[in-house]
């Protein structure tokens, strides 16, 4: 069994992408990668024809993401210093902790389309159209 298959049976496909071996599915790839990106990063032509800087770029993104919340719920006391309740206090982390969940799941499929993107025939390379 590959490590891409086994990583497939330990953790869901994005949805948003067609699997591997179906017609375009690079195509949903590379779209789904895209729409990870804040809308700044989209003007760097690079990610345009290279999909593995793209996949590259869109997991940076989310290990920021996930970064940030993790240094936002350890920053209780600057909770505190807004002036909100305890109760609202613990529902924020309480909500940071899911996202960073959530956040962790994405970086794993994300992962996971980068690597197989580098085993498609096309080696991740495209020609450079924008989704």
């Amino acid at each position: 069994m590959s490590s891409l298959s086994r990583s497939r049976s330990l953790h869901p496909w994005p949805e948003e992408v067609t699997k591997p071996g179906f017609p375009e599915w690079e195509k949903t790839a590379f779209k789904w990668l895209w729409e990870l990106l804040p809308t700044h990063c989209r003007d760097q032509w690079l990610l345009v024809s290279h999909p593995l800087l793209l996949a590259r770029q869109a997991r940076r993104q989310v290990e920021g993401e996930i970064y940030m919340l993790r240094y936002k719920r350890s920053s209780h006391y600057e909770l505190k210093r807004l002036g909100l309740s305890p109760a609202v206090i613990e529902e924020v982390i309480r909500l940071d902790a899911e996202e960073v969940h959530r956040l962790t799941r994405v970086k794993e499929e994300v992962m996971m389309v980068a690597q197989a993107l580098a085993l498609s025939p096309a080696g991740g390379c495209r020609g450079s159209r924008r989704p």
